[in-house]
């Protein structure tokens, strides 16, 4: 496989077998769960306790990415969406008692942090897709939900890190 092409460099790229503009929305949809991506590899190399859930992460926007794209046919994220709010359900603190932190030592939580961040970005971008072009609800809903799972992880990494 050949890795430089030249074929970018009037600023155009091929997404399924078109020629779109480097700056088309799609291209910036794409670009943000690119970098949340690997922001999440990063959290999921630090943190070997969450890896499993990363992985499922990755692989969520994976598809994501590739039905924006025109790879995939439109996927139904209804199972998707699903399994993150029984991740929040399961992980969220019972005590209900919400306090927003910020990790200023622990290098694990800090990098959920920016996860959680790099979520809200990607997410705003993907509503802005959705009103131009229309998204599946589901995969709406499951990338706001991503920021509270983000979040959800830093305080637990801070807990553990108190005890």
């Amino acid at each position: 496989m050949k890795i430089t092409t030249r074929q970018g460099d009037t600023g155009l790229t091929d997404i399924h077998g078109k020629r779109i503009s480097k700056t088309d929305l799609l291209m910036e949809v794409l670009g943000e769960l690119d970098t949340l991506m690997a922001q999440i590899i990063l959290c999921s190399s630090l943190d070997a306790s969450n890896r499993l859930d990363l992985i499922q992460i990755v692989e969520d926007l994976t598809t994501l990415c590739s039905t924006l794209a025109g790879y995939t046919p439109d996927v139904d994220f209804t199972v998707h969406l699903n399994w993150v709010m029984e991740k929040i359900i399961a992980l969220e603190p019972k005590d209900n008692q919400f306090k927003f932190v910020y990790p200023y030592t622990n290098t694990i939580a800090a990098q959920y942090n920016l996860a959680r961040t790099f979520a809200r970005t990607a997410e705003r971008k993907c509503f802005k897709f959705a009103e131009e072009r229309g998204m599946d609800a589901n995969a709406l809903k499951y990338m706001n939900r991503l920021s509270d799972l983000f979040f959800i992880f830093m305080v637990r990494e801070l807990k553990n890190e108190s005890k």
